[in-house]
């Protein structure tokens, strides 16, 4: 026996064909799994009335049916009628023909409600009346797609408003795919129609560049034109750009002016902004009785103003206005951070380090900024960093110090960009190179850190990690010296007394380096005032303060003095001293091992021996360890009756870091001695991989060639050409002679207008003859 089919109460059999047009979508999708259409009464299965066998054939049957069903989607006539024409009555029936179908779920029509209560400015009601909670799976593909219709139906006829909601689905994916291309398209038709939030909207992708170039003028002058229909908070976006932008858009009376006018409007953001700009003075007169009623109104209201609550923190904090109170300060600070604000998160971790109305505990510094930091704040992040780096108030670890000082660098943070520099360089960061790092402090100096512009400067006079520019280190130098860097005088004194970057001057020279020394460093103040006596060429005076600031143990002072020794410029030549003074620089600069090597080369013993025991130890930065090197010139200073020498051979024996083949390579180098060089052409030549713009051509080359203990000085070769960049570069050093010796270093090329190029460790690839 069939089953009959029955109407809702149970009673008339109806045709197949009604029940299909029983079927709803949404109903059968909650009861699918009971294998029975929504049209039967639910006693019909209580009472047992049909086998189940029948009823599972019956159920069968109606989900196939349903499955081929179409649903005719119609909209209601009052919907497609209804248009927005800028007043508020047609507002009103916009909401009154949607509600019903957004109380529905229809996404399309909670966007729009949404809107209509947006536009009048009741952003509560609008979330609360019409939350976007759901999504498009909650509701028949036909039906979403009829919607969706609809919706450009009227966006396509010319409605701004309805052209706002489309661009505003198109923008967030709601409905339709998501396209910041086709969504600006209907906020800028919407814009041009009138509709003041299309123009709002259209103004913030101007700003932020999204779906178009970006474009402050014109973000800007939407902003303004929709503040002038009545747009809060495009008033405070104007208000923001001008206070907050670029240095060419930033103009503090301008966001004044906005502010006050996103004020009028009702936007109570703009009166926190404006209570600040009152306290600080940016763009209006400092005028805290007003900065203080406008927070206290914003207090008043039952929104949450947490920046009402930081605003009157700032003002117990630096008594503008008031008394000063540290307690109450902390008391408001500590409620914003509980609130949640991350300026107040920031602050309470900075009072809690420094003990500032409340005792000091850097438990709670470090938590407060971990807060902060992972809010996203850049202060705090470099903070965090600071606190992982010390082990304040958590275990040190430079791994997670360096990972918050480049999230907070990267954010423009100028104080982090030098602190992640300064990781990079002291080998602490896990990724990273002195290139690297040497940006890093470009970008903070450009942001005026002072420490950071002498860094860049020093990496500019060295050639580290950035090319060699002596004359913008010196810029850099001069800025850090404005803000009173006492190193930056010291290098910047250095370089007027050579002419290096700058016109030599040694009458500011000297002043320079005064200021050094009445700063309290004579450690660098002496060093570089006997520079610039040396430079003026009074060598006993330049002798005298050499000396006082090798005392300090300044690398470059003890290098200078040595090679003063060395070379017996305006003093009597000692060698004796020379290798004293440079072996203690070898320990700090790798010049001054070369230095001593060439000493060492010329048959100095105590030089063979002061290069034996560097190499035997190694200097971390300056020399590697190489106990084979250093057995060599041991054996060579051995050779003279040195017993040190024996003795370090002996200990490096006993310590089993000699090898068999480091003796035999040592005796073969001693029995060949000195080389005889072949007759022929001698060149410098650089690396391949030398940059060489065009084809240069030098007017002279000064080199320096030593050839056992006669040290040859080459002053001028004329007519020097370097041959281009697809070839390495020559100059002819040595034609036809025969020398003993090997060529040991090329000084500097002079060029045209008379610079000195050095031609350094870094530049020099080899010397050889053709």
């Amino acid at each position: 026996m069939t089953a009959p089919n029955l109407d809702s109460k149970g009673l008339t059999p109806i045709p197949q064909s009604r029940l299909k047009c029983k079927v709803k979508c949404r109903r059968y999708k909650r009861e699918r799994s009971m294998l029975v259409p929504p049209s039967l009464p639910r006693y019909f299965l209580l009472r047992n009335l049909l086998p189940m066998k029948q009823l599972l054939i019956m159920g069968s049957v109606w989900l196939a049916l349903a499955a081929t069903a179409s649903t005719e989607v119609v909209i209601p006539p009052e919907v497609e009628a209804v248009a927005y024409d800028g007043t508020t009555n047609s507002l009103d029936q916009i909401l009154r023909v949607f509600e019903p179908a957004a109380t529905n779920g229809i996404t399309v029509a909670v966007f729009v409600c949404r809107e209509v209560l947006l536009e009048r400015g009741d952003n509560d009601g609008a979330k609360e009346r019409f939350p976007v909670i759901g999504s498009t799976e909650d509701t028949d593909e036909a039906v979403t797609e009829a919607w969706r219709l609809l919706l450009k139906r009227k966006a396509e006829s010319g409605d701004p408003f309805f052209q706002k909601v489309l661009g505003y689905l198109y923008k967030y994916g709601s409905v339709f795919d998501p396209d910041d291309r086709t969504a600006f398209t209907w906020y800028e038709k919407s814009a041009k129609g009138g509709y003041a939030r299309g123009m709002w909207l259209l103004a913030r992708c101007y700003q932020y560049g999204t779906g178009t170039e970006e474009n402050m003028a014109e973000a800007i002058k939407w902003h303004s034109r929709a503040a002038e229909k009545g747009a809060s908070r495009a008033a405070y976006d104007v208000g923001m750009i001008y206070l907050a932008g670029s240095d060419a858009e930033r103009n503090h009376t301008e966001a004044a002016k906005w502010f006050k006018r996103a004020a009028e409007l009702g936007n109570a953001c703009s009166k926190c902004r404006l209570a600040w700009m009152y306290c600080n003075g940016l763009g209006l007169e400092p005028d805290y009785d007003m900065a203080i009623k406008l927070y206290q109104e914003l207090l008043a209201m039952e929104e949450d103003h947490r920046c009402a609550v930081v605003g009157m923190a700032y003002i117990y904090d630096k008594g503008l206005g008031v008394a000063s109170n540290p307690d109450r300060a902390t008391e408001l600070y500590l409620a914003g951070a509980r609130m949640g604000d991350v300026y107040a998160t920031t602050m309470i971790s900075l009072r809690y380090e420094k003990g500032l109305g409340v005792k000091r505990n850097l438990l709670q510094a470090a938590y407060w900024a971990k807060e902060a930091a992972e809010r996203g704040d850049a202060n705090a992040q470099n903070r965090l960093g600071t606190y992982l780096q010390r082990g304040w108030g958590t275990p040190s670890n430079s791994v997670e110090a360096v990972k918050w000082f480049r999230k907070a660098a990267e954010k423009g943070h100028g104080g982090a960009q030098y602190n992640l520099g300064m990781r990079i360089e002291e080998g602490r960061a896990t990724t990273g190179s002195i290139a690297e790092a040497a940006e890093w402090f470009r970008k903070s100096a450009e942001k005026g850190l002072k420490d950071a512009q002498y860094k860049i400067g020093e990496y500019l006079e060295e050639g580290r990690g950035t090319k060699k520019d002596i004359p913008e280190a010196a810029k850099w130098f001069r800025k850090a010296a404005d803000q009173g860097v006492l190193h930056a005088f010291y290098r910047l004194g250095r370089f007027y007394s050579d002419g290096r970057g700058v016109e030599q001057d040694l009458q500011e020279a000297f002043k320079l380096q005064q200021a050094v020394l009445d700063g309290g460093c004579e450690k660098h103040g002496a060093g570089g005032m006997a520079y610039a006596h040396e430079m003026n060429g009074d060598y006993e005076a330049a002798l005298t303060w050499y000396l006082t600031g090798s005392k300090w143990g300044d690398g470059w002072t003890m290098e200078r003095l040595g090679r003063l020794y060395m070379e017996g410029a305006g003093i009597e030549k000692d060698t004796a001293a020379a290798v004293v003074w440079l072996a203690k620089a070898a320990r700090k600069r790798s010049s001054a091992v070369d230095l001593l090597r060439q000493l060492a080369d010329e048959g100095e013993v105590i030089a063979q021996l002061k290069l034996a025991q560097l190499y035997h130890s190694g200097v971390e930065g300056t020399l590697d360890a190489d106990h084979g090197e250093a057995l060599f010139w041991c054996m060579k200073a051995d050779s003279h009756g040195y017993d040190e020498a024996g003795e370090l051979i002996d200990t490096m024996r006993a310590h089993g870091t000699l090898t068999d083949n480091d003796f035999e390579q040592a005796r073969k180098r001693l029995n060949e001695g000195p080389k005889r060089a072949a007759d022929g052409k001698w060149y410098l030549e650089l690396a391949d991989n030398s940059t060489v713009v065009g084809e240069p051509s030098f007017t002279s080359v000064v080199v320096n060639v030593s050839f056992g203990k006669v040290h040859l000085s080459i002053d001028k070769i004329n007519s020097v050409t370097f041959s281009g960049k697809d070839s390495p570069a020559r100059v002819l050093l040595w034609n036809g002679d025969t020398l003993d010796g090997t060529v040991e270093l090329g000084a500097f090329i002079v060029d045209d207008t008379g610079e000195k190029i050095p031609v350094d460790g870094a530049k020099l690839d080899r010397i050889r003859r053709h």
